[in-house]
């Protein structure tokens, strides 16, 4: 179930929108080679690491669609686990982003209420899920997901590279 981007992986593999089954098998095909190797093409944003230890006297947390297993790969490899204090991934509830509930569970799980959580955020899911859950988002310009995209969903903040979150969660009083 990839949330608004069906029809860009249609494009990317060439196929015509009848070709569903086409579609579905590559789907599957890519998500069992990424569950076997998760880490393998995987870095994360240039900074990341930065920012989290910039941000690290407030509590963190990733909400993935991704499943805890692989999650938990990649944030290891990553070395981002022992920066964050939550982890909510996609088997964890039985609904994912852009549902809010992942969101609030997280924001519980941490002890925050919802309106003091900032998401921040790559996709639309993460956007709408904080519309919906009513925590400020955070759009990450730097991303998967095209900039017209994300600015269209009117998100709270916007930054063009997450390098630059530090000073503005500073500039906003919230470090």
């Amino acid at each position: 179930d990839y949330a608004g981007g069906i029809d860009d992986l249609r494009r990317a593999a060439a196929l015509d929108p009848e070709e569903s089954s086409r579609l579905d098998r590559l789907v599957d095909d890519f998500l069992a080679r990424y569950a076997a190797a998760p880490v393998r093409d995987t870095a994360p944003y240039p900074g990341v690491l930065d920012v989290l230890d910039a941000l690290a006297p407030r509590p963190l947390a990733v909400c993935t669609n991704k499943g805890r297993r692989v999650a938990e790969l990649v944030l290891d490899a990553l070395e981002i686990a022992p920066r964050i204090r939550v982890l909510v991934a996609e088997d964890d509830l039985p609904v994912r982003k852009p549902d809010p509930r992942p969101l609030l569970f997280a924001a519980e799980r941490l002890g925050v209420p919802p309106q003091r959580v900032l998401v921040v955020g790559d996709g639309l899911q993460d956007l709408a899920a904080a519309r919906a859950a009513g925590m400020p988002s955070c759009a990450v310009l730097q991303c998967y997901t095209r900039r017209e995209v994300l600015l269209a969903a009117d998100p709270d903040l916007v930054l063009e590279t997450i390098d630059l979150l530090p000073d503005a969660v500073r500039r906003a009083g919230e470090l």
